[in-house]
């Protein structure tokens, strides 16, 4: 099962940052960062390498099943 998306959504919510927060960090519309922790899109390398790096974790923390 594919839980990217909420693991997202575990490391924003930890850091309290908003989604609104997150896409003007990494310049993803917020519709579609929504879609990307809904997991009702894939997001692409440019997007996973953004987001990580404003949550400052590894592309890892969030690809890798535990």
């Amino acid at each position: 099962m594919n839980m990217r998306g909420s693991r997202i959504r575990k490391f924003r919510n930890y850091l309290l940052i908003s989604q609104q927060q997150l896409s003007n960090l990494t310049k993803i519309p917020k519709y579609r960062l929504g879609r990307i922790e809904r997991e009702e899109v894939e997001m692409t390398i440019n997007e996973l390498l953004s987001i990580s790096e404003h949550l400052q974790i590894t592309p890892k923390d969030i690809v890798v099943e535990i």
